[in-house]
């Protein structure tokens, strides 16, 4: 019963727990050559979903890139592939300052629920106690 106690009460305080390093890794793989990102902002939002940014859809929190790049069209080529990241929707382009070389740019993005890593929901924990987790 205390088991199932403490199990429950890792659920209710753990099933919005956001996994960033699996989050930065796919950010990172999904950059085109030349991109470099500078800085990663993210928020999830407690208890529920956020409002529209910016005319995006709704999510359950909101994600901000920045970094640099050859050219525009590598910028837009990294917000397309962002669009096919687990846990990512609707991928903006916010600003691309083409005055300097390499250019900056700033991205935001939507998280959805699908960016929550589920390590202590029920079906998470019932496979973790018959295998003896990992």
């Amino acid at each position: 019963e205390q088991i199932t106690s403490v199990q429950t009460q890792l659920h209710t305080m753990m099933s919005r727990d956001l996994q960033w390093k699996t989050m930065l890794v796919a950010l990172r793989a999904t950059e085109p050559a030349g991109v470099t990102l500078t800085a990663v902002t993210g928020t999830v939002t407690p208890g529920g979903t956020t409002a529209s940014v910016a005319g995006l859809p709704l999510g359950v929190g909101t994600i901000t890139l920045t970094g640099n790049a050859p050219d525009k069209r590598t910028v837009a080529a990294y917000a397309d592939r962002l669009a096919g990241v687990k846990g990512l929707s609707s991928p903006l382009i916010s600003s691309v300052q083409a005055s300097t070389h390499p250019v900056t740019f700033i991205i935001s993005a939507v998280l959805t629920s699908d960016a929550f890593g589920g390590r202590y929901s029920p079906a998470s924990t019932a496979a973790t106690s018959t295998t003896g987790g990992h």
